[in-house]
């Protein structure tokens, strides 16, 4: 039976602070405060409250650990991150208010001292082995990987090490000379680049802290007193294993009390007096006496199953158990909505009601104005724009601004001032009606600057492994065998082996690494080529024969559609400028880039025809509605078209919320409205009355009249029927077309249909978007369950992905056996299709705990309140469609969790064993993942350009078939293509990269490929640079590397193919488009002794040694020049 938890009473109860009030009343930051709330979501909306009202206070939140010690749920970074920060705040006092959940009760922690003594200190000329240094990461819980670029990583390359603490803003990098620690300097993780030099440096744990060998023994110690003579004995020696070898085990931060001898609880850590303040303390007693439930019928399965496991109060180290003792000095408040027994309460505050629209809001804002006569009435917008904003609406109010809270006087009237608040309130007895601008106009999503993300040594050479298939520009597809080793003369080379028809080998040098790109999974297991065959030759020319055709019909398409004249938009007026500032958030660059390019479209007087691309959440339709707004207020109707009612239904509730406050009339026609409602929209288009109307394809119904049409944006066109395409395509002959595609497409297409499509890219992701937790479990119901309430406690909702509809309903009902209280949905494709789109609606609106579905949600909808996603036998699914999935989640600024559940491993092929050590190697936005986003973008090609183009990038490979596109497309537009010809050099000097200057195979290929891959000095420059900072100073072998591809760059306006260097020669190769003075060349020839042009046109210059090759290179070309 569980046992009630409950505190010692309270010595102020405190009745009806609702809204943001708690926060009003508690933000003077006189007294250090400690805050228990209900949910995340109640937390950050204490936090943000308390900051806007008192911007000095030092706010914080702390996560508590998720699942529960029998069930544990791995913790996301940012978790790691906010629980170090808020605990490294309370030990050095650096803090004013800190804020929880009511489970932070049940966590135990190493003392205080244990915690400030775990860490690291390095100066330079500290004499330390690297190696040890590395151990030493390894214990305080840093995972190693090949570039650091998030907190909790560290790398080791060469003789440099970089590591990056959680609590710091950039990563730091030790550069040794031998054992001698010569320089600490921090870098920026996105281009890898130093930025300020240390003289010292301080590493602390990963997490909250760490287990030493200390810890070890005690837990071997206790651990077999508790559990030596008893079942749970082999789960015990487990545990003591992955300890010993690894430093943790999965929710080892739960069992404390057998890890340290002497252990404290949360509220030990403030210290000396302190406001402990439960934000509805009888929710709290009640979600404390459910989890402890909770706990104790865990303790029992896992006795069962012969687990390990301890009684509640020696687990959480509660000698008062169930109840719950406060330090002292600490004063215990308690806010209630409800009245209480108490020794004081305060008067009733009545919260002010949220999201008005239309007529109720001007109304309700009208109201609160005119009780500025006898009340302060306080108005809070997040930015200038919408304050202004207020002011021109409000024109006959007389308002006063502030810059502060502090300034607000006793007087009554109306104030303004700008902060974030999240709510407002009225309070009678301090005479104050607090607003937010939330309440006068809806919420929008953030969409701001972009986050950290890997970049220059991003390359695809990095993620080829061993057996993948390849393709190589001259030869055809292959396979990559890896690295081997080849020597000529004195020098030992690193090639690259191929493996063709028959087992024929071609080894290809580093230098011609550019030549080689990985096959796209896309194209499943195709044949592969003879060395010396003709299928490859007849491959391209087939690719290069459909990109012409293909080509053409887009160049007369174009030419078509330019011959129509359109009135020129006009340039931004007052108003657009107004829509255009009250946006929320800050545009992102790319946001801004596209709207500069839609706005010039408009303006050139022929029809726009663009396509914006862009993942869902990357701020697409906020750069739609600038153009929808631009066409409305010239006069002309605008028509949004989506393929399915759910996208429809979105995009109208957010054009609906956004176009509020302006002149202009929003219409929906779907199914779901209603004849009436159908009628009504029908007859205001074609009077002019609605301006822009959303909906499916009813909108390209031949009923449907507009009066003056100017616009029309299509989201997600390849989804339409080929007759609803037809019918698009007429609708397109003289309006202003922007198409929408969340497929990705990548830049380099935009950049080879220059002149035949425009396309906008909208690459900049949200502002704090996380990488998505994700862990590869064996299915365990008790485990689904932790995960699920997990999410529920912090106001979010959960997908549940079971591929299996025959199975689904029978899911579904265990589940709700096992969680009575949910809502769960269930979504697949067999259901009609008015049935499908109702659940799906439901989930958006929040209606709706859980979805179980098929994948078909992996083309859906955005629902940024759900970032939970378990899927069920993960190892049926293929890369691309696991990264297609888990991108449905982790769409805002809350941490995001992916639970791969898998059977027992003994079950599964070889084959999916592979891919799930793949999948777990590569959870957190790794290469794996990267090379999935590569295949989607592919697919995205093949999308826009048609389906038989798929197959044609496929046979080809990616970045052969873009150069072809390039050159058709400037072909046709009668335009010289100058195929870009970058020289390969083999010159047998010894330049490379030594094994022992850059250790990962992967990253000397990456690296290669960018150094030969690079096209202007400059470029060239800046790479040595970067390569320098990040693997240390550059071995002599590398500086002549470098040295070589500055002369193979000057020889690039030059078009030369090759420069091999036989014996005492040099044989260079000349492209046959190579625009060459044969009659200068043929002179400088002649005055060279043992110079030569052959007839097959090879120029052969003579050398005295391999050392002054590139000497006599420069000169002969420096001289063709002159």
């Amino acid at each position: 039976m569980t046992r009630s938890i409950y505190f010692p009473e309270s010595e102020l109860d405190i009745i009806g602070l609702r809204g943001s009030a708690g926060a009003w009343n508690f933000h003077t930051g006189k007294e250090k405060q400690v805050i228990i709330t209900t949910s995340t979501q109640k937390a950050e909306e204490w936090k943000r409250n308390l900051v806007c009202f008192n911007p000095a206070l030092r706010v914080m939140c702390f996560p508590v650990l998720p699942g529960t010690p029998y069930v544990p749920i791995p913790l996301h970074e940012k978790t790691i991150l906010e629980r170090k920060r808020a605990i490294q705040a309370m030990l050095t006092g650096d803090w004013d208010v800190v804020i929880s959940l009511p489970q932070v009760f049940f966590e135990t922690y190493p003392v205080k001292q244990k915690l400030l003594t775990t860490r690291i200190a390095l100066e330079v000329g500290t004499v330390i082995d690297p190696e040890c240094l590395v151990k030493s990461f390894i214990q305080l819980g840093y995972s190693r990987v090949d570039m650091v670029s998030a907190p909790g990583e560290f790398a080791k390359r060469g003789a440099v090490l970089d590591v990056f603490p959680p609590l710091r803003d950039y990563p730091v990098r030790l550069e040794f000379f031998d054992d001698e620690l010569e320089e600490i300097r921090t870098f920026d993780p996105e281009s890898q680049r130093s930025v300020q030099m240390l003289k010292e440096f301080t590493l602390t744990p990963h997490d909250v802290w760490q287990v030493s060998r200390d810890e070890i023994q005690f837990f071997a110690k206790k651990g077999a007193e508790t559990w030596n003579h008893s079942p749970s004995r082999q789960h015990f020696l487990k545990h003591l294993q992955n300890l010993q070898e690894t430093g943790s085990f999965q929710g080892y931060q739960h069992w404390t009390p057998f890890l340290f001898e002497e252990t404290q609880h949360f509220l030990d850590f403030p210290g000396g007096s302190f406001r402990l303040i439960l934000d509805n303390s009888s929710e709290i007693e009640s979600m404390l006496s459910n989890y402890s439930g909770q706990i104790e019928t865990q303790e029992l399965e896992a006795r069962q199953a012969k687990r390990i496991y301890a009684q509640s109060n020696v687990l959480f180290n509660l000698s008062d158990f169930p109840r719950l003792a406060i330090p002292e000095g600490c004063r215990l408040v308690t806010l209630n909505n409800r009245l209480e027994d108490k020794k004081k309460s305060l008067s009733l505050i009545c919260t002010v009601n949220r999201n008005p629209t239309g007529k109720q809001l001007f109304q309700q804002v009208e109201t609160y104005l005119q009780k500025s006569a006898h009340t302060r009435v306080l108005i809070v917008f997040h930015s200038a724009a919408l304050k202004k904003r207020f002011i021109q609406y409000y024109d006959q109010i007389e308002a006063t601004e502030l810059t502060g809270f502090d300034e607000l006087p006793d007087d009554n009237g109306v104030y303004l001032l700008e902060g974030h608040l999240t709510s407002g309130f009225e309070w009678t007895d301090r005479r104050l009606i607090l607003l937010s601008d939330r309440e006068l106009w809806p919420e929008h999503r953030v969409q701001s600057t972009q986050t950290m993300s890997r970049t220059w040594f991003n390359s695809e050479a990095m993620d080829m492994k061993v057996g993948d298939l390849i393709v190589h520009e001259d030869y055809g597809i292959g396979r990559f065998d890896g690295l081997g080793e080849v020597k000529a003369g004195p020098y030992t080379y690193e090639m690259v082996t191929l493996t063709y028809k028959d087992n024929a080998k071609l080894h290809v040098s580093l230098s011609q690494i550019g030549k080689i790109e990985r096959l796209s999974s896309e194209a499943g297991t195709p044949n592969l080529d003879s060395l010396g065959g003709t299928r490859w030759i007849r491959t391209k020319e087939k690719v290069k024969k459909a990109l012409e055709d293909m080509a053409d019909r887009l160049i007369q398409l174009y030419a078509v559609r330019s011959q129509v004249q359109l009135d020129p938009c006009s340039e931004d007026d007052v108003l657009q400028t107004q829509f255009e500032e009250v946006f929320e958030y800050h545009p992102t660059p790319d946001q801004i880039r596209a709207t500069m390019e839609i706005k010039s479209d408009l303006a050139s007087g022929k029809p726009m025809d663009r396509l914006l691309v862009g993942d869902v959440g990357f701020g697409k339709t906020e750069v739609a509605m600038r153009m929808m707004f631009k066409l409305v207020n010239e006069g002309k109707q605008v028509a949004f078209l989506c393929p399915t009612t759910v996208l429809a239904f979105q995009h109208y509730m957010t054009c609906k919320e956004r176009f509020e406050g302006f002149p202009v009339h929003v219409g929906f026609l779907s199914r779901l409205s209603s004849k009436k409602e159908r009628d009504r929209v029908l007859m205001e288009l074609k009077d002019g009355v609605c301006d822009m109307v959303i909906g499916t394809h009813r909108l390209l119904s031949a009923d449907l009249v507009f009066k003056s049409l100017g616009g029309l944006v299509i989201d997600e066109e390849q989804r339409f029927g080929v007759r609803h395409k037809e019918r698009i395509k007429e609708m397109k002959k003289d309006i202003h077309v922007l198409a929408m595609s969340a497929t990705p497409i990548p830049r380099t297409l935009n950049m080879a249909l220059t002149g035949i499509r425009d396309i906008s890219i909208i690459k900049t992701p949200p502002r704090n978007r996380l990488a998505i937790a994700t862990t590869v479990s064996q299915f365990d119901w008790a485990y689904i369950k932790n995960a699920i309430s997990f999410e529920l406690s912090r106001g979010g909702q959960v997908y549940f992905i079971h591929n299996k509809i025959e199975t689904m309903p029978d899911l579904k009902e265990t589940l709700q056996e096992l969680m009575p209280h949910l809502e769960i949905g269930m979504a697949h494709g067999k259901m009609a299709p008015r049935e499908l789109e109702d659940i799906m609606l439901q989930f958006i609106q929040n209606k709706m705990d859980v979805l179980v579905a098929t994948t078909l949600v992996e083309n859906g909808v955005d629902v940024p309140n759900a970032n939970t996603m378990i899927i069920n036998r993960a190892d049926k699914f293929g890369l691309s469609q696991l990264y297609q999935l888990r991108g449905r989640i982790g769409r805002s600024d809350r941490a995001a969790y992916a639970y791969l559940l898998v059977p027992r491993r003994r079950q599964l092929t070889e084959r999916a064993r592979r891919r799930l050590e793949a999948i777990e190697e590569f959870s957190d936005l790794g290469s794996g993942f990267r090379l999935a986003a590569m295949d989607l973008e592919i697919r995205g090609a093949g999308n826009l350009l048609g389906a038989s183009q798929s197959g044609h990038i496929q046979a080809v490979g990616y970045s052969l078939y873009m150069r072809m596109l390039r050159e058709a497309s400037r072909k046709l537009q009668g335009k010289r293509f100058y195929e870009e010809v970058n020289p390969v050099f083999n010159l047998k000097t010894g330049a490379s990269i030594p094994k022992t200057y850059i250790e990962d195979a992967s990253q000397r290929l990456a690296v290669y490929k960018t150094i030969t891959g690079s096209l202007k000095k400059g470029e060239l420059d800046n790479l040595k640079e970067r390569i320098g900072d990040c693997y240390g100073k550059l071995p002599e072998k590398v500086e002549s590397l470098f040295k070589e591809n500055e002369v193979r760059i000057g020889l690039i306006p030059h078009k030369v193919l090759s420069v091999d260097r036989e014996g005492s020669q040099l044989h260079v190769r000349f492209h046959q488009k190579a625009d060459v003075d044969l009659n200068r060349l043929t002179s400088i020839v002649q005055s060279i002794s043992g110079a030569e042009l052959r007839q097959t046109g090879v120029l052969v210059l003579p050398i005295t040694s391999r050392n002054v090759a590139l000497e006599t290179l420069q000169n002969f070309f420096h001289e063709l020049e002159s």
